[in-house]
């Protein structure tokens, strides 16, 4: 799971990712991602890996990755993530919470992205499965060798 723009918490130099992830220390009394913004919580996550990735530098924030042990605990933070309340607060912060793909899925997404905007422009309902584009409950497009095909009726 991917967490998007989380700023670091704690003294300044503190390097550690988990604390921000879950709450297994606070530090100067400040919030941790799961517990206090999603009201998950974590007493019994076990997480295998938390790391950001990506290049150091001062330009942006790089992402979270958190692997978590168990795959309920995963949906359970990705599904709270919808939540109304939680969604409209994380996104006057600017936070994002989201699945981790893999690249070829990425790929796929990337290229029928606009085609699924098109459509809900059309008041279409769009809902995108792996490589398939689904418009209203019909699949109408598939991601195939990088190729965006099209599925006649």
């Amino acid at each position: 799971m991917i967490f998007d723009r989380v700023h670091r918490i704690g003294p300044k130099g503190n390097r550690r990712t988990r604390p921000i992830v879950a709450k297994f220390h606070r530090y100067n009394d400040r919030e941790t991602l799961i517990q206090d913004d999603l009201k998950i919580d974590t007493q019994t996550m076990i997480f295998d890996r938390v790391h950001r990735i990506g290049p150091k530098g001062n330009r942006r924030t790089r992402p979270i990755v958190a692997k978590f042990h168990r795959y309920n605990d995963r949906e359970t933070v990705r599904q709270k993530s919808f939540d109304t309340e939680i969604k409209a607060e994380m996104t006057k912060r600017n936070i994002g919470v989201g699945v981790q793909w893999p690249q070829q899925i990425r790929e796929a997404r990337k290229a029928l992205y606009p085609l699924a905007k098109e459509a809900e422009s059309r008041k279409d309902k769009t809902r995108m499965v792996g490589n398939k584009l689904y418009i209203n409950n019909e699949l109408r497009h598939k991601y195939v060798n990088e190729n965006v095909i099209n599925i006649s009726q």
